[in-house]
């Protein structure tokens, strides 16, 4: 389980299997560093091992005003689609915002 503690910044990847986000690691530059890496990791949805590309992946910081969210799993996943619903998601892909 984690916390997705309010104005935090965290690394996602896409799993190329089921194409469900996840967490990869806190991002502790904030969304400045250039990410300059290939990271193996297994989907928590599919158990699929995939490959990812520091271009593949996203920044995501929790809303400021928000209040911590434990997540479990896939609830990331649902969090994320009400987030970006009620506009308060900030994404950054290779050094843009999105």
């Amino acid at each position: 389980m984690r916390t997705l503690i309010p104005g935090e910044w965290y690394i996602l990847f896409t799993c190329s299997q089921c194409k469900t986000r996840q967490i990869l690691f806190p991002d502790l530059s904030q969304g400045r560093a250039n990410l300059r890496a290939t990271y193996k990791v297994e989907c928590a949805k599919c158990h699929y091992t995939g490959k990812y590309e520091s271009e593949t992946l996203e920044r995501y910081q929790h809303p400021p005003n928000s209040d911590p969210k434990p997540i479990y799993g896939i609830a990331f996943f649902a969090l994320l689609t009400l987030l970006r619903k009620g506009g308060m998601l900030r994404l950054k892909r290779a050094g843009r915002s999105v």
